[in-house]
């Protein structure tokens, strides 16, 4: 089979359904008569009980109203306009019509179109002759047309202009029309002579009776039919596309959902024996998981699942290879997983090549990655290529894979492979396999796109076979794969092709049918994701948090970031590293940016355990920086302006469990009463402003608390130990008048801090030692929430205790969670879950924005980066610093 058959197949699938949908706006299902005046041998038949109530809700489909606007369904919208201002001059008529039950069938030929209408009181055919005759107008002719000794009255429509016919026919209560000579008379003869039908064959009543009483309608699908009706318009090179189109199943019949933007298509298909979906008939559905991979711009993918892929294979597989390979073959087929996938983001036939690869997950990874190996080795390459954390090699077998997982794996002939995350993935040279991990590495993966986000929303998560592709990528495939007059043709609905977002088929094993899922997404307002802009690669492993600091020649913020050999680097919005700065010592403050000789050029001050620094933005110490410390610190500087006068104070503990207060310059401040502590601090000073008045809260390292002021005096007297969990802080209490400071306790109490020494409490529930506590407006309704994330657990209470919100990781939470801005009013909370290597963003409703994907196993920074509406996330991974767009 042609290795490009399954893009092609189900695009003309979409095509073919979705022109019959269309042109459409021009019960249970019965099984007796009126399926009976439908010829027999149908590729594709559209049935609904209520004509009037279809065709006003796909014409009110933003769908509908794309289709309309293109060229090429201008002719036949002007033809249905003019049948509708016909059919409307007799209200009675048109009300009978719109009330009935309606069918619409399409056949293997040119213009092999047959409409079926049955309705209570329709009108006679000798007056339904008269009525044409003198509405149609000049251009018309109305003739009757006796077939033979059938007692049926034909009517026929001639065009004067065009020379085309039209033939309309009653039999029993039902109306028929169709352009086509040859099936007005397949119709008549078939009824008349009761031959065997179609609709009591055992595989069409099979699917028929599993369809839905309250839809729009139903698609029925007969695939051995369908692939000869495709066949005059697919190019002659791909002959097989007609074959594998026609032994895929047998009839499938999928109810139909119409709303604004998207047509759902979902029932089941019947597989008799040999053909390509009875081959899982002893398949279960499997978690398709595997997107998490695809690159975020993913054209087409092809997915397989299994609950058993060697009960699949069925041992035949390896006897195709040579003796040498076929026990290595057998073992991988035994540790192959559940699901195999063939994913592109190629744009036209010449780009297929490089653009595609194949994902086989992996039961027994480091035993898989053994034989595969192994394979590599015996088919006489022995090269191993380094990309980035990643050893790749090559299988020089023929047709390897396309032998084991089917031909729509025959794309990747070259065998190139790694093995990530679980998976498999080979590609055609080391270059398109570099490419993949790039994607995966910069957090550009199909999971992270919102568009992808709201369309999976109606695919199942489980299934055998899963085909998606984006129709508005693929135009440049047209001219490959179609006839040049079918190619053009397509051309002329460009504009609306390039609107449809998304396209799904899905077949799912639910012995003895097949779950059927066809979903089409149709978005005007589509737009390309491209969340991480760039990544840099540094001297070693990324530590603490990058920090972003004001250019005051460019006004936009450069990045700082330390590396674990203490290398300091500063880095310019676009990903450039500007220099590399080496330290004596890793740092353990935050970077705060002052404007040490009050000129409006910024410095970085921050400090290790023995030195404060501060360095210009070329990399230069200031003045008479580095300033040593005697005894060294035991925590980070705190800075504070109180005034925004530039009269900087720098407060920090150093060993003798003192509390220093020094200048810019590096001076002590005159008058600090310099406060002792019983135990060394290691948490940063805090400064609340509340009332007017400054507190700064020293918490030491036995959890004892002293609140000062300005001077170094204590401003208040703790009547009981406070006992602050070690993630937590203090905040300024916005609730209620319980306190004006308030934190959390070692057992998750709240605890209020009055100002003449009193602790009140408030219980939100048990919660660790560990845990971290946010108070900020979490739910954007203008009073401050209590945010609690211990362990795994994610809790959101208001100030009732009510609770909001609540996630639960895949992991404990090790890193503080943070609150940012995007744009001027949506707040969201961002949590790294390390291990996963993963960014959680939450919105106000508790909504993940974006999650799996967006690496980072270190705290994260927020910032607009280029100084505009743009923001930015800047984490890492390793020695890998990443910049993610987000809005």
């Amino acid at each position: 089979m042609h290795k490009r058959f399954y893009i092609y197949l189900f695009i003309l699938l979409l095509g073919v359904v979705s022109a019959i949908t269309w042109l459409l706006n021009t019960r249970e299902v019965h099984q007796g008569n009126l399926w009976q005046m439908l010829p027999n041998t149908p590729a594709l038949i559209i049935q609904t009980d209520h004509a009037g109530e279809f065709t006003d809700k796909i014409s009110k489909s933003k769908i509908s109203q794309g289709l309309i606007q293109t060229k090429g369904f201008q002719p036949v919208f002007k033809q249905l306009q003019f049948a509708d201002s016909i059919l409307n001059i007799n209200k009675k008529w048109s009300n009978t019509f719109r009330n009935g039950e309606f069918f619409m069938a399409l056949y293997p030929g040119k213009n092999q179109l047959l409409f079926l209408l049955q309705s209570a009181h329709l009108p006679h055919i000798e007056t339904l002759k008269n009525f044409l005759e003198l509405h149609l107008g000049k251009k018309y002719v109305v003739l009757y047309n006796h077939r033979g000794n059938i007692p049926v009255t034909v009517v026929k429509i001639f065009n004067t202009v065009t020379e085309k016919s039209y033939w309309l026919w009653k039999m029993d209560k039902a109306l028929l029309f169709t352009s086509s000579e040859k099936l007005m008379e397949a119709s008549i003869a078939g009824y008349a002579m009761r031959e065997m039908h179609f609709s009591d064959s055992k595989s069409f009543k099979a699917v028929a009776k599993t369809s839905g009483k309250r839809v729009d309608a139903r698609l029925f699908v007969y695939y051995p039919v369908l692939g000869q009706f495709l066949s005059p318009f697919i190019q002659q090179k791909h002959p097989s596309v007609v074959r594998e189109i026609s032994r895929f199943a047998g009839w499938s019949e999928t109810d139909l959902l119409i709303q604004s933007e998207d047509i759902v298509f979902s029932g089941y298909t019947q597989a008799d024996k040999n053909t390509l979906l009875s081959r899982f008939s002893s398949q279960q559905p499997a978690l398709f998981s595997a997107y998490r991979l695809f690159p975020f711009n993913t054209t087409y993918s092809v997915t397989k699942g299994f609950s058993n892929f060697a009960q699949y294979a069925s041992g035949k597989t390896a006897d195709q290879f040579k003796p040498a390979y076929a026990a290595d073959i057998k073992k991988l087929i035994q540790l192959t997983g559940k699901n195999v996938s063939l994913v592109s983001n190629a744009l036209n036939d010449k780009e297929l090549a490089q653009k595609t690869w194949a994902l086989i997950q992996l039961k027994d990874i480091p035993s898989a990655t053994r034989i595969l190996n192994k394979l590599a080795l015996k088919s006489g390459s022995s090269k191993v290529y380094r990309i980035g954390n990643h050893l790749a090699r090559r299988i020089r077998i023929k047709n390897f894979l396309s032998r084991i997982y089917g031909q729509s794996f025959s794309t990747i002939s070259e065998n190139y492979f790694c093995v990530i995350n679980g998976y498999a993935v080979f590609a055609n040279s080391i270059t398109a396999l570099s490419n993949f991990i790039r994607y995966g590495e910069t957090g550009k993966t199909l999971d992270l796109d919102e568009n992808y986000k709201s369309f999976s929303n109606n695919l199942a998560n489980q299934s055998n076979w899963l085909v998606q592709f984006q129709p508005r990528t693929l135009t440049g495939f047209l001219n490959d794969f179609f006839t040049p007059a079918t190619a053009k043709n397509l051309l002329l609905y460009l504009p609306f092709i390039k609107n449809i977002q998304g396209v799904a088929f899905q077949y799912s094993h639910d012995n003895p049918l097949y779950y059927t899922n066809f979903y089409i997404k149709y978005n005007n307002r589509y737009r390309d994701e491209n969340l991480s802009l760039w990544k840099v690669k540094l001297n070693d492993v990324i530590t603490g948090k990058p920090f972003l600091i004001k250019d005051h020649n460019t006004n936009k913020y450069d990045i700082i970031v330390f590396d674990r050999a203490n290398r300091m680097y500063l880095i310019s919005p676009s990903g450039k590293i500007i220099w590399t700065l080496q330290l004596p010592e890793s740092p353990v403050s935050a970077i705060y940016p002052v404007d040490y000789y009050k000129n409006g050029k910024i410095q970085f001050l921050f400090n290790t355990q023995n030195n404060i620094f501060l360095i210009d933005r070329k990399g230069r110490f200031v003045a008479n920086y580095p300033i040593a410390l005697h005894p060294p610190a035991t925590n980070g500087l705190s800075l504070f302006d109180y005034n925004n006068r530039k009269n900087y104070r720098i407060l920090i503990a150093q060993a003798d469990k003192h509390i220093y207060n020094y200048k810019i310059n590096g001076d002590a401040v005159n008058g600090w009463h310099r406060p002792q502590m019983p135990d060394k601090v290691s948490q940063k000073v805090v400064r609340l402003l509340a009332r007017h008045k400054d507190y700064i809260i020293i918490n030491d390292d036995g959890n004892h608390v002293k609140i000062v002021n300005r001077r170094g005096q204590q401003r208040i007297y703790l009547k009981a130990p406070v006992n602050k969990a070690q993630h937590s802080s203090y905040f300024v209490n916005k609730t209620n008048n319980k306190g004006i400071i308030l934190t959390t306790n070692t057992s998750g109490k709240l605890v209020y801090i009055s100002t003449n020494g009193k602790l009140r409490y408030t219980n939100f529930g048990h919660f660790s030692p560990e845990h971290y506590f946010l108070y900020d407006d979490f739910n954007g309704d203008g009073h401050k929430d209590f945010i609690f994330v211990d362990k795994n657990k994610l809790k959101v209470f208001d100030r009732f205790k009510k609770l909001l919100f609540s996630y639960t990781f895949n992991e404990n939470i090790t890193i503080q969670p943070e609150f940012f801005s995007l744009g001027d009013r949506q707040k969201v909370l961002g949590i790294v879950a390390s291990k996963e290597k993963t960014i959680y963003l939450f919105d106000n409703k508790g909504n993940i924005i974006i999650n799996h994907g967006l690496t980072g196993e270190i705290p994260f920074t927020v910032g607009s980066l280029n100084n505009n509406n743009e923001v930015n996330i800047i984490t890492a991974t390793g020695n890998i610093l990443y910049n993610y767009k987000i809005n």
